[in-house]
């Protein structure tokens, strides 16, 4: 099931198993709910204690996103296409890839 929310409360979003996050075309993040914080936090980006996770990641890739970067400010994605360089180098991308491979093995595995 997909479903597209805009700031879905706290509630809503711990029901998905995995979260892709798009901006102007561009993924930078496609995995599990349970790991896009431990993600973004190897990125530089820290979500603070009191925000809601949704609204965090809404935010990530706006020019909002700087006041949650703790790290070298050199080193942050500064746009879309920055995030998803960085995305294309993670664990998550690459379990990404094998389930699309293992889901098409499946696929020609089944009669005709």
């Amino acid at each position: 099931i997909v479903v597209s929310l805009l700031q879905p409360p706290p509630e809503v979003y711990e029901l998905f198993d995995d979260v892709l996050l798009l901006d102007q075309g561009y993924t930078i993040y496609h995995g599990p709910r349970l790991e896009i914080i431990p993600y973004f936090d190897s990125l530089g980006f820290k979500c603070p204690h009191r925000m809601d996770i949704a609204d965090f990641l809404q935010e990530l890739s706006t020019s909002d996103g700087v006041k949650y970067f703790g790290a070298d400010r050199s080193t942050m994605p500064a746009c879309p296409r920055e995030f998803n360089e960085r995305f294309k180098r993670s664990e998550q991308y690459l379990n990404m890839l094998a389930d699309v491979e293992r889901i098409q093995q499946e696929d020609k595995a089944l009669p005709g």
